[in-house]
């Protein structure tokens, strides 16, 4: 197949799968994916239907994007990095005009002509964070420079909500982009990060991607403003910098009186964060505190709307250590069922339970709290991806999410998948935060 071809065959996925997205969430269920085989003439029975979602659904999560399916059919799994060669050839090729530098339009080309399932909008947001110098081009050194830091912030989970819709999250106020992102309230968002446990705790209880947990730094809300000045001053700054800046930092920072006031250590709470200093500043808050990009970004969005979308690591974990669950039959641990008889004995294990409901959850809510959340799930998932969809879509003013599941009665009693396990975890965790409340 030539590359023509296979751009006109994946241009095709990417309409059927628009018209197979009945609730229009960007996401495809087992049903809607085959809906999908069907508008492609794969016209399948249900359980080779089911045996291909799950080898699409890499994450286990109970629901494929149009990334998934794309790098599915191309790939079998992820798509090959490319060799410094391949990204030269490519930029060579992308570069129309031989000026040396690439537009937007030329930097779509140049990454389709790596990977073709790359759209248009995510390409867009990645010449943003690319382009240093905000001169609106990008030279060879750029793109070198951005694919290193890209390659590796790939590799590791990422919210669901992406990096620009967490970021226009941070910005919101009743569903609608009001304010700009401000140090500021980025602080006292992480102070709220720190109190939630985002600290060196989640780097040896979980192993991580990106570091030495032993060098995990236990930052303070005051460092990570520093770490802001600094690649808000030096946008090519480097992770050895951040480090070092912590290092001379940490000992005033973490023996504050108060841990948000910017004023005391010189920087202005109102200066505005840009979106590339923010991805930057996302990047040395993982090579300081060793802690994945996906798992600060869900600190943060849990910082803005009291909802917490657990990473797929995090929630593998859960299901080994906290209930004690193994795979079954080649499939993936998160498509393991959690009982209600699992929660109970996950809350008397971890001394969670409290007869007189004063230091904990009373014996007889357990099974109640499980019920309630099995009974509103549906509305549980709908709520936290229309939240996620009106972050990504913030400027797009036809931008209409369906929650025409929001109604559904589910017909079993059973938690499942990574999505499922948060809400539980969440509920839990609100339960507990009740109980010492009116202790």
């Amino acid at each position: 197949m030539t590359s023509k071809q296979a751009a006109e065959v994946l241009e095709n996925v990417r309409n059927k799968f628009v018209e197979a997205d009945s609730d229009g969430n960007g996401l495809l269920d087992q049903e809607e994916f085959g809906k999908l085989l069907s508008l492609l003439n794969k016209r399948l029975d249900p359980k080779r239907t089911e045996i291909l979602f799950k080898a699409a659904d890499k994450d286990g999560s109970g629901a494929v994007s149009t990334e998934e399916i794309l790098n599915w059919i191309l790939y079998g799994d992820a798509p090959p990095d490319p060799s410094n060669d391949e990204l030269a050839q490519a930029f060579k090729k992308a570069d129309k005009n031989g000026d040396g530098s690439l537009t937007k339009k030329e930097f779509v080309v140049f990454l389709r002509g790596l990977d073709p399932t790359w759209t248009q909008k995510k390409a867009m947001k990645l010449f943003k964070a690319a382009d240093n110098d905000d001169s609106g081009k990008l030279d060879l050194s750029e793109i070198q420079v951005w694919y290193k830091k890209f390659k590796k912030q790939s590799e590791a989970e990422e919210h669901p909500v992406g990096e620009e819709g967490l970021y226009n999250l941070l910005q919101m106020k009743e569903n609608r982009v009001m304010t700009r992102v401000r140090i500021g309230d980025l602080c006292e968002a992480f102070a709220f990060c720190k109190a939630g446990g985002l600290g060196p705790r989640v780097a040896k209880l979980i192993p991580q991607k990106c570091g030495n947990a032993d060098k995990a730094e236990d930052l303070s809300p005051l460092e990570m403003a520093h770490l802001w000045a600094l690649v808000n001053t030096n946008r090519e700054a480097t992770e050895e910098e951040a480090r070092l800046k912590v290092y001379d930092e940490k000992a005033l920072c973490r023996n504050a009186e108060s841990q948000t006031d910017l004023e005391a250590i010189n920087i202005d709470p109102d200066a505005v964060v840009g979106f590339g200093v923010f991805i930057q500043l996302l990047t040395m808050l993982t090579a300081t505190m060793c802690i994945e990009r996906g798992y600060i970004m869900s600190a943060f969005a849990w910082s803005k709307c009291d909802c917490f979308e657990m990473p797929e690591s995090m929630a593998i974990a859960v299901m080994q250590r906290l209930f004690l669950k193994i795979p079954k039959d080649g499939l993936p641990i998160l498509k393991e069922k959690v009982s209600s008889n699992d929660f109970a004995r996950l809350c008397f294990s971890m001394n969670l339970v409290d007869a007189s409901g004063a230091n904990g959850i009373a014996h007889g809510r357990i099974a109640i709290l499980f019920q309630d959340v099995i009974k509103t799930l549906p509305k549980r998932l709908s709520d936290r991806q229309r939240l996620w969809h009106q972050a990504r879509n913030a400027y797009e003013d036809k931008a209409k999410f369906n929650d025409k599941d929001s109604d559904k009665k589910l017909k079993r009693d059973y938690i499942s998948g990574r999505e499922e396990l948060s809400c539980l975890m969440e509920a839990l965790q609100l339960a507990l935060a009740m109980a010492k409340k009116y202790r």
